[in-house]
């Protein structure tokens, strides 16, 4: 699901700044950076490096074992990346994994550049403490028995990444954002009464409305919700977004595996010139000969860039566009044969299935009682939020903020 994760942005920009104050370290130890050191609140926060826009703080593995270090994961539900700080004494916090319970601390309690940062069980040593110092909309996160910080190394946003102590200098690596976790219970029926969104006696999609819904979609996989804009160069290498994705996604729509196989094998078809100059020594040619997830092909670096190159040619970028919308009807054939052709609730119906698939779509309209309209479908995914039957679920909050942009766009666009 990592392609929803773009949308997110507009969750983590969530902190009025602060007066910088200077910050004296109660254990002794110099804080190298100016802020409020009591700030954050105790509670349960997803913790995301500005250097990335969907890799949070995680446990390697989802382990529960002493000594497992702390990474980047991809930004999910997953209760490895979400950790719970509370005060501790000298104005510092502890910083425990909701998943295993254990605390986060240099490995060893070592004060050295480069240190590890793993989970322990202690939270009582000081080397499991930490000063959460508030800079206007993020956060640095200092050790309290050294002057080094919590950072990215080599500042590179990827799964899996280590996370290490380093020499403070600010840079994107080193400034957290803390995105609350809340997996509140909701009230549907108080939520739907609430609600009052427009309303259309339209059935059934045109073109134009197909049109339309790729601009939405676009939007909110990779345009970062700015409708009708879309990354048509857009590469995530395989396991970013999930441990099922065995190979690569391309394209602004996400296609994955064999859609994503189809589209270079297309983008062939039609302009083999091009195909041919950018693809000069056949290297993507020869891929097209093997399935590309029972290999579990993992694109190496010329191959990501020759991928690229193929996909934002003009006829690479026709070819997603067409394809999206080939899914999109499919989808749209779907909502309108099981539940309703009002224009306004099948692209609704769409933007879930693209996120979630046809299932997961139609689970939602199946709560809506046979009443079909913004109200209701969105009334039936809030009702997610409250719902443990699965650790993902279309209507959770990580991709509130996804639905609420295609919803505005829906009443504007189409």
């Amino acid at each position: 699901m990592k392609r929803f994760l773009s949308i997110l942005l507009a969750v983590l920009m969530l902190t009025a700044a602060v007066p910088a104050v200077s910050v004296p370290a109660a254990s002794g130890v110099k804080c190298v950076a100016s802020g409020s050191r009591t700030a954050a609140s105790d509670g349960y926060y997803y913790l995301l490096p500005m250097c990335s826009t969907k890799y949070v703080l995680s446990v390697m593995n989802g382990s529960k074992k002493s000594g497992a270090a702390a990474t980047l994961g991809y930004y999910s539900y997953m209760s490895r990346r979400v950790f719970y700080l509370s005060k501790a004494p000298g104005g510092t916090y502890l910083i425990r994994n909701k998943n295993s319970g254990l605390y986060l601390g240099p490995k060893n309690g070592t004060k050295k550049r480069g240190g590890a940062i793993v989970q322990s069980g202690s939270k009582t040593s000081g080397a499991n403490r930490w000063y959460v110092i508030r800079r206007g909309s993020y956060y640095t996160i200092q050790s309290s028995l050294s002057r080094y910080v919590m950072g990215v190394h080599n500042n590179a946003a990827k799964n899996a990444q280590i996370v290490n102590l380093q020499a403070y200098s600010n840079r994107s690596g080193q400034r957290w954002k803390l995105v609350k976790y809340t997996p509140a219970k909701t009230n549907v029926k108080k939520t739907a009464a609430k609600l009052k969104y427009k309303t259309t006696t339209r059935s059934g999609m045109t073109a134009a409305d197909y049109a339309v819904l790729n601009n939405i979609l676009g939007a909110v996989e990779t345009g970062g919700q700015v409708y009708g804009r879309r990354n048509y160069g857009d590469y995530t290498p395989p396991y970013a977004a999930s441990s099922n994705e065995h190979t690569c996604t391309l394209g602004w729509a996400a296609f994955y595996g064999e859609e994503a196989e189809a589209l270079v094998r297309q983008i062939r078809q039609r302009d083999p010139k091009t195909f041919a100059k950018i693809d000069s020594k056949g290297i993507i040619a020869r891929k097209l000969s093997v399935d590309w997830v029972k290999t579990r092909w993992r694109p190496n670096s010329t191959e990501v860039r020759l991928l690229k190159a193929l996909i934002t040619t003009p006829t690479g970028m026709k070819i997603q566009d067409e394809m999206a919308t080939k899914i999109a009807k499919a989808y749209a054939a779907r909502c309108m044969s099981g539940f309703t052709k009002n224009t306004y609730a099948v692209m609704m119906y769409c933007e879930i299935a693209h996120l979630g698939g046809s299932g997961a779509a139609s689970r939602i309209f199946r709560r809506c009682g046979g009443t079909y309209n913004l109200d209701t479908i969105v009334a039936s995914l809030k009702k997610d939020q409250s719902d443990t039957s699965s650790r993902y679920q279309v209507g959770d909050a990580i991709f509130w903020t996804r639905h609420m942009k295609c919803v505005e766009f829906i009443q504007r666009y189409a």
